[in-house]
């Protein structure tokens, strides 16, 4: 029995109540296939919840329950040795590429920086960051779209650290130079430049629409009025006031529902730019004539509150509804 190419589509931070009528992609996909409406991330955080998925395992099985991003915190974020994941397991018999953002950590790093790797990496703190270096371009975002907070560390003491904020800002250097439109071009060749004699495994994996919210026209002006869940920045009165005490409730609180209506129309924005990157992805898919020969799947690593319950990002005990296709 031949082997059928694998097109993996992730993003960050999507709400599955976002999907709809302007995500006409992405519903493509679901019409032509099963919709899991019953998916549920593993971690509300971006590393071990994408253990968990490229494992199978749970966070406390695979030992990554962390994003490791200090050194006392590396040892809780790491898969652990000896524990399999995608890569590893059809990288083999599969033409292997992988274009954006990964965050899957094994033991001695991301896994992109091992040598033994068979898989074509395009990443975000390589090809990437040149591309922008060699044509003059910055970065979306900056230092004013971060606040800072204070965290506790491993129980022993408290830091202060610059986290992500909801401000909204246009990236002037336009679509192939924000960080998905680079990466969906990238997508895009790796479907031309495959190995034909194998089949194709794409893990297309986008930032979006994970903060900064500094993103190009025109989606950062494509929507003016977005109707508010009746919970977006509104405290509940039996909510737990301890989540006043971690990023989720430090950030988010500080903005009101009236705030959230000039923040959600560009992270929809942010979803309509995914949909064109799916669109960009199906299309060439089609173009080489292999679109009926390939299995799509489309999922998001985690959910955002965007403002319901008060709060800002991940990282809570809330249910944090995630989609996969």
């Amino acid at each position: 029995m031949s082997k059928t190419n694998v097109v993996l589509i992730m993003a960050d931070q999507l709400r599955a109540d976002i999907l709809g009528k302007d995500t006409p992609n992405i519903n493509k996909i679901a019409a032509d296939g099963v919709k899991f409406n019953r998916a549920y991330c593993d971690s509300p955080l971006c590393v071990p919840a994408r253990g968990a998925f490229f494992t199978g395992t749970y966070p406390n099985v695979n030992g990554s329950i962390i994003n490791p991003w200090f050194e006392l915190d590396e040892a809780h974020g790491d898969v652990r040795k000896g524990v399999p994941n995608l890569y590893h397991m059809m990288e083999d018999s599969w033409d292997s590429w992988h274009s954006g953002k990964q965050h899957l950590y094994t033991e001695g790093g991301k896994i992109e920086h091992n040598a033994d790797s068979k898989t074509n990496w395009i990443a975000t703190d390589g090809s990437y960051v040149q591309y922008l270096k060699e044509h003059g371009k910055r970065k979306p975002g900056g230092n004013e779209y971060r606040g800072k907070v204070a965290e506790m560390v491993l129980g022993k003491y408290t830091r202060v650290r610059e986290y992500s904020t909801p401000k909204t800002g246009c990236y002037e250097e336009g679509f192939d130079f924000f960080f998905d439109g680079y990466f969906a071009n990238r997508a895009v060749e790796a479907i031309q430049k495959r190995d034909k004699s194998k089949p194709l495994l794409l893990n297309a994996m986008f930032l979006a629409p994970h903060p900064p919210l500094d993103i190009p026209e025109p989606w950062f002006s494509m929507y003016k009025d977005v109707e508010l869940p009746e919970n977006v920045g509104i405290w509940n009165k039996d909510q737990s006031p301890l989540q006043m005490y971690n990023l989720t409730g430090i950030l988010g609180s500080r903005y009101s529902r009236e705030d959230w209506k000039g923040i959600w129309p560009v992270y929809k924005g942010l979803v309509s730019l995914i949909d064109d990157c799916v669109g960009m992805i199906i299309d060439e898919l089609k173009a080489q004539g292999i679109y009926d020969e390939t299995m799509i799947i489309f999922t998001t690593d985690h959910g955002e509150m965007l403002g319901s319950h008060g709060l800002w990002q991940k990282m809570c005990m809330y249910f944090l509804p995630c989609v996969s296709i």
